[in-house]
């Protein structure tokens, strides 16, 4: 199931939205054996995936927000989560090379976590609290929802 977290300025228009979960997820998507296969995920999914999904194996993509430590915009990664038939699911996230808003890179030691469901609600109902960050308007809304 997918889920959907957004918060909207209904004065300037500023927003943001957050699409998680697996909802609408192909399984064993040619585009990430492609990523693999180039080493656009690292090093560890270039062993994995590079040649082909395993006979057996399962991948799924999701959507993964990675907050910059430098100046807090939220960048948009992947989780790759992959079960290797019978053992359970390994999650593997792939990290951006960059914040596209500062520059400052996010894989210095790629210790940069991926922001959870809670955290991404949180920062849309503080956005609501608050007011736009971009014009200081008031009017600012969230929305949430799901979907198979």
């Amino acid at each position: 199931m997918g889920r959907l977290f957004e918060w909207r300025c209904r004065d300037c228009g500023a927003g943001e939205g957050f699409l998680c979960g697996g909802g609408f997820s192909d399984f064993n998507p040619a585009d990430v054996v492609e990523q693999a296969e180039q080493g656009d995920l690292g090093s560890a999914m270039k062993v994995l995936l590079g040649n082909g999904v395993p006979d057996g194996w399962t991948v799924q993509r999701e959507n993964s927000y990675f907050e910059c430590p430098s100046c807090g915009e939220v960048v948009l990664g992947i989780s790759l989560k992959i079960d290797d038939g019978g053992n359970g699911w390994l999650e593997y996230h792939a990290i951006p090379e960059e914040c596209p808003s500062c520059g400052e890179s996010l894989r210095v030691g790629e210790c940069v976590p991926s922001m959870s469901e809670e955290e991404l609600s949180a920062r849309c109902e503080g956005f609501v609290s608050a007011g736009c960050p971009k014009c200081g308007g008031k009017n600012v809304s969230a929305s949430y929802g799901s979907w198979d």
